[in-house]
């Protein structure tokens, strides 16, 4: 799929999620966002692509830009870099430098989102437009003609990182797959709630692999089809998602919910969803896609299936 489809598609999941301020919670969608750069930086023939990771820092800034409601790039900056997008349901427009999204050593991100009721555009306004901006750290420079060295991918990666799904990923990163318990049966239902986990809210791409990995091995000991993770079925997951109302996804799709201390791993829900015989094993599904979120002390999970194929 073409980088402008997947911004477009990025955009309209988004957009629903506009509170009366006029900004999107951006939160439910960093994984996606972090997943399609990485897709993107993953394409290229390159030894020493880092792996992007989201920045709060990074995040608020480019909220706060999309808040002025200006489409037109920031100050040239030394430290960061900057893609901005929208869209006015009859128009559209990607303001990109790609080089900025394939720079080998720009591994952080942060992207924010507002709707405008006017938006300044060159000498003219657009009316209720969705504003997208990303910003990304540091800026990096051209190696020659490229914003990367050539070559196989992570012979060449920098000290403190190591290669993960061909980039270079940071040793310190906290979806680590060294700093996560492999899953284990849940416990009794009335443990004591423990400390919280950091970074219980949103899932991680840590999360997702053990959450897609306990989903097939329970569909393998009833000898079903594995299931492929599916990031449209994320999406409607993200836009779905709420604590107090267990809302489905689109017609001709299965949805499983669950909420679940946030001192425990989100994986735990899938064992519970597999005793109690939900929507997971149907045995004609193939895709899956979930969010989760945190609320207060539990965490909510969502997950939708169906059965399209690629």
């Amino acid at each position: 799929m073409r980088l402008i489809s997947q911004v477009v598609i990025l955009v309209t999941f988004i957009s629903p999620s506009i509170s009366i301020t006029g900004i999107a919670d951006i939160g439910n969608f960093r994984n996606i966002i972090l997943d399609r750069h990485n897709e993107y930086r993953r394409s290229e023939r390159a030894s020493n692509m880092r792996e992007m990771e989201w920045d709060t820092s990074l995040a608020r800034k480019a909220e706060q830009y999309a808040r002025q409601c200006r489409y037109e790039r920031p100050a040239r900056s030394n430290v960061r870099g900057e893609n901005l997008f929208f869209d006015s349901g009859y128009a559209k427009n990607w303001h990109s430098r790609r080089k900025m999204m394939v720079m080998a050593e720009s591994h952080r991100i942060g992207c924010g989102m507002a709707h405008c009721a006017t938006m300044g555009y060159g000498r003219n306004n657009v009316r209720h437009s969705s504003l997208f901006v990303c910003f990304y750290s540091p800026r990096g420079r051209l190696i020659g003609n490229y914003p990367y060295e050539r070559g196989r991918s992570c012979s060449r990666c920098p000290k403190e990182t190591r290669c993960r799904n061909n980039l270079c990923s940071s040793l310190y990163s906290s979806d680590s797959p060294a700093n996560i318990v492999a899953p284990n049966p849940p416990r009794d239902s009335n443990t004591v709630v423990g400390p919280i986990l950091p970074n219980s809210g949103p899932l991680s791409s840590t999360d997702k692999q053990y959450v897609l990995l306990v989903q097939n091995r329970m569909r393998e000991n009833k000898r079903l089809r594995k299931l492929e993770w599916n990031n449209i079925l994320e999406m409607w997951a993200s836009y779905v998602i709420r604590c107090d109302v267990e809302y489905p996804g689109p017609r001709q799709t299965y949805s499983n919910f669950g909420k679940i201390d946030r001192s425990q791993a989100v994986q735990q829900l899938i064992y519970e969803w597999a005793d109690e015989g939900e929507d997971m094993m149907e045995p004609s599904i193939r895709r899956m896609g979930c969010a989760a979120m945190a609320c207060d002390r539990k965490r909510q999970l969502t997950c939708i299936y169906d059965d399209r194929r690629y």
